[in-house]
């Protein structure tokens, strides 16, 4: 099975459009790397910055049934006002969920770093 991974923010911190320094855009580039494919879902970040500079796949939707695999790297308010419950609802049914800040509760997320 192929894995489809989505990462909810890339910007260096929580509300911030700023992405130098960021630790989300490495590890991106990592999972880019290794397995040929990520999207980014950033709200408030430049479209511009991520896709031309960083060479990454900044998506305005979080496609529903396509990503097995969900990172919420920078808990942006834009993107905990969409709801976790709903944004883990658009994943296909066997998902993984990974919540590196630790920002939301436990019934949602299946790791935490």
């Amino acid at each position: 099975q192929k894995i489809k991974t989505i990462m909810l923010g890339i910007t260096f911190k929580q509300d911030c459009k700023d992405v130098r320094n960021s630790k989300a855009i490495e590890l991106a580039k990592k999972i880019q790397k290794k397995f040929n494919s990520i999207d980014i879902f950033d709200p408030i970040v430049s479209k511009k910055e991520i896709t031309i500079n960083h060479k990454l796949n900044l998506v305005n939707s979080i496609k529903k049934n396509y990503y097995n695999v969900a990172i919420l790297a920078v808990p942006h308010q834009a993107i905990l006002d969409i709801g976790i419950i709903n944004i883990v609802n658009k994943l296909e049914k066997n998902n993984i969920f990974i919540d590196i800040m630790s920002s939301v509760t436990n019934e949602y997320k299946d790791l935490t770093l």
